[in-house]
């Protein structure tokens, strides 16, 4: 568990620096999950308003936030 952080770092790099995982069949999410430093610049500062949070993003890390 001490190194948790850089072994998913170290899986995504090794999946291509980025990797997309959809819901299981009872599951509903999608989720990108990404080592690539453009990518994080893309997201976060060049095009940060084509990238929303909605209502269920908020109400969840406000109720995760609370547990």
């Amino acid at each position: 568990m001490h190194r948790i952080h850089d072994w998913t770092v170290d899986v995504v790099n090794f999946c291509g620096s980025t990797i997309v995982e959809r819901g299981a069949i009872f599951g509903y999410f999608t989720r990108l999950v990404t080592a690539d430093p453009r990518n994080i610049e893309y997201i976060l500062k060049t095009n940060f308003s084509n990238f929303p949070k909605g209502d269920d993003f908020a109400e969840h890390w406000t109720y995760s936030a609370i547990r």
